[in-house]
């Protein structure tokens, strides 16, 4: 299959990308960038199944580390803030602080 933009192209690849953008208007399935930012397409059955589980399987926030915590109890407390701000209010300013920070801001995402 030839992955060109052209006339020559296998028009397959155009038609993928028209399913997936008809997939996600419609209201059959569920779209989501679920999966490490991939779009992903669920059954509202499954959807609805996978929402239940995650609801039950315990309070996430207990398992953040104490950084991602404050973290994300100054930004649900302050936001919108600048990263300087959120640092500054963390006390995770200054360069030796920029890998706790950096893990923490990666763990909430």
């Amino acid at each position: 299959m030839v992955w060109d933009w052209n006339e020559d192209a296998d028009n397959r690849v155009s038609e993928l990308w028209q399913l997936m953008k008809d997939l996600s208007d419609c209201r059959q399935v569920i779209y989501s960038k679920w999966f490490n930012g991939r779009a992903t397409f669920f059954s509202p059955q499954l959807f609805t199944a996978m929402l239940r589980i995650h609801a039950h399987s315990g309070n996430r926030r207990n398992r953040l580390s104490k950084h991602a915590r404050r973290l994300l109890e100054v930004l649900e407390n302050n936001s919108p803030l600048s990263t300087r701000d959120l640092k500054r209010l963390t006390d995770l300013s200054g360069k030796a602080n920029e890998a706790d920070y950096s893990r923490a801001m990666k763990e909430l995402f």
